[in-house]
Parts: structure tokens; C-alpha cells; sequence
């Protein structure tokens, strides 16, 4: 319905001013309700803010007795839970810890890894294996992992690829196992046919969506299953 669109042009700032508003009336008051209303909008007084003000100070804490702030709810609280805390803490087994945890996370304990190994080439003291899984019925999820024949010393990394730009690094990832580090390359779901992860904006707000794409598992497990790699799954 083209004929219903009006466009308005107005010199001012970011915002809903008079201008805007006033065209918003008229356009309203034309379509929503079959007049032409050309009305304007009746001037409006701001209050003082004195005048808004909740109680005579404009403060609670300094207008009403025994006033409690967010924060100090917050401290009191957090004191209460803490208690409660450690007063479990020193009556339970760290094995009962464990297992309470897992209940309140929703973690299913798992018999065995869910990784497969596929094959395996060594080269320059450097053992390369892909490893795979089946994460939903008819589809699996590759992985390859770069480790020190003499054995990793340092933490695990967890490196993210896509079909595209699975090899670009391979070079680095040896040199980062060369270093002691084991290197795990996942290409996850919805990332192996020709789609380029590049990250942005939504991720601060919504989170990494890629990591939880990238298996089942529970915490704490081996996410390639191989002897002596700490990675994880999803960390």
C-alpha cells in the first residue's frame, strides 16, 4: 500500500521531535481513524524536578527510616548464600559436590568418549589424527589434533575452521605443538559447506554461538578422547 507512506523531512537532531510527532498524528489520525486532523500538538510544560521528585529529598535513603538500598540487599544476601555455601562445603565429600553439581547442570555422565579416530600421520616429532563424531543421527563433526610425539606440556587450544579455511594454518598449528601446546581444529556444524565464520556484533550479546555447536559432551571430558589432551568440549 504505497499510497499510505509519508515521508517527512526535519532538520533536527537524533530523537522524536515536534515535527516528527506532528506528522505521526497526521498520519494516524488519516488512516487509523478516516479524518484529517491537522491539529497541532498543544504545547506542553516540563516540571521541575522538584516537583517529580518521590519523596522530599529525592533520595529514599535520606527521606525514609531504615532504608535499604539494592546493593545492601545484594551484600546481605550474597553474605547468607555464602554461609549456606561453606556450610555444605565442610559437611559433603568432594565426590557428593560433584555429583549435586551435575545433577542442578543437567550433566548425564558419559561411559565412554564419543570421539572416533580415523586415521593418524606422523611427521618432524609431530602426530596429526582425525578424530569424528556423531553429534545428531547421519551427521558427523571432523576434527584433527596436532600434538608433540614426546608429549604436550602446555595448555590445549582450541582453534575453530570452517571448509574454507580449514588449512591455512597448518603450519602454525605444528609449530604451536612443536611448542609443547596440543592443537585441536573443529569445524562445526553449519560451518562445512562454504559458510565463513567471521564473528561480530551479536556475539557480545547472545554469546559465541559456534561453541555450542560444537558437540555433546559432558564438562570435564576429553573432547577428542586422546591419552593426555585436556581439551574440552565447547571450552
Amino acid at each position: 500500500m504505497p499510497e499510505r507512506v509519508d515521508l517527512i523531512e526535519s532538520p533536527e537532531e537524533h530523537g522524536y521531535h515536534l515535527p516528527q510527532r506532528t506528522a505521526m498524528y497526521h498520519w494516524m489520525s488519516r488512516w487509523l481513524k478516516g479524518t484529517i486532523d491537522e491539529e497541532p500538538e498543544p504545547e506542553t510544560r516540563a516540571q521541575a524536578a522538584k516537583d517529580l521528585n518521590c519523596t522530599e529529598t529525592g533520595q529514599v535513603l535520606t527521606s525514609i527510616p531504615e532504608a535499604r538500598t539494592l546493593q545492601s540487599i545484594y551484600r546481605e544476601e550474597a553474605q547468607r548464600l555464602r554461609e549456606k555455601r561453606l556450610s555444605y562445603l565442610s559437611t559433603n565429600s568432594s565426590e557428593t559436590w560433584l555429583s549435586d553439581l551435575q545433577k542442578i547442570c543437567g550433566i548425564t555422565p558419559r561411559a565412554s568418549s564419543a570421539w572416533n579416530e580415523k586415521g593418524h600421520a606422523e611427521a618432524d616429532g609431530i602426530r596429526e589424527s582425525t578424530w569424528t563424531t556423531e553429534i545428531e543421527p547421519g551427521w558427523n563433526l571432523l576434527a584433527t589434533l596436532y600434538e608433540k610425539n614426546s608429549g604436550s606440556s602446555q595448555p590445549p587450544i582450541l582453534i575453530v575452521a570452517d571448509s574454507i579455511g580449514q588449512f591455512e594454518s597448518e603450519d602454525d598449528m605444528r609449530n604451536r605443538a612443536r611448542e609443547g601446546y596440543p592443537v585441536l581444529r573443529v569445524i562445526p556444524r553449519g560451518l562445512d559447506m562454504q559458510e565463513r565464520y567471521k564473528g561480530g556484533e551479536l556475539d557480545q550479546y547472545f554469546g559465541d554461538w559456534v561453541v555450542s555447536f560444537l558437540g555433546t559432551g559432558d564438562s570435564g571430558s576429553s573432547a577428542c578422547g586422546a591419552a593426555g589432551c585436556g581439551c574440552t568440549e565447547g571450552s
